[in-house]
Parts: structure tokens; C-alpha cells; sequence
């Protein structure tokens, strides 16, 4: 995975930094087409905050989508 300026257009989740001094925060990338006034659908959803964004008004850089971790072994169920 590796930063880029390029907004992102598959859903998913995201390393997320908008200036180099800030730290990078991680967001949740979905399309919403319920603002008639977006331009895309594309919205960021911020961990803990209800507010959401479009994504082509976040000027920064992008790493993702975050893969989804490898299911451990342990979490199956064990036949008796």
C-alpha cells in the first residue's frame, strides 16, 4: 500500500492525511446519493464524529482500501 494524491472511487476504509504536520487519521469511504448537491456520491465518514464529507472537497493524501484481516484459526468451530 502506498500514499497517493488521488482521491479514491471504491468503497472501503482509508489511511486519510491532510497536511504532513497533521497525523493521518483513518475514514470510511461510501457512496451516498442522497445530497442533491454532490457531485460524485462519493462521502467520508470520520471515526466518531456523525458529519460526513464528499470526497473530492478533501484535498490530501490516500492510502487504501484496507484489506480485511485473515481469519485465525481459532475462531472456527471445532467439530466434537
Amino acid at each position: 500500500m502506498t500514499w497517493t494524491m488521488t482521491n479514491p472511487i471504491e468503497p472501503g476504509w482509508y489511511w486519510f492525511q491532510a497536511a504532513e504536520h497533521l497525523p493521518p487519521i483513518i475514514v470510511c469511504l461510501h457512496m451516498d446519493n442522497s445530497d442533491p448537491e454532490s457531485v460524485d456520491g462519493w462521502v467520508v465518514d470520520f471515526a466518531g464524529d456523525e458529519r460526513h464529507m464528499e470526497s473530492n472537497k478533501l484535498k490530501g493524501r490516500w492510502a487504501g482500501p484496507l484489506p480485511l484481516p485473515e481469519e485465525e484459526k481459532c475462531w472456527r468451530l471445532k467439530k466434537r
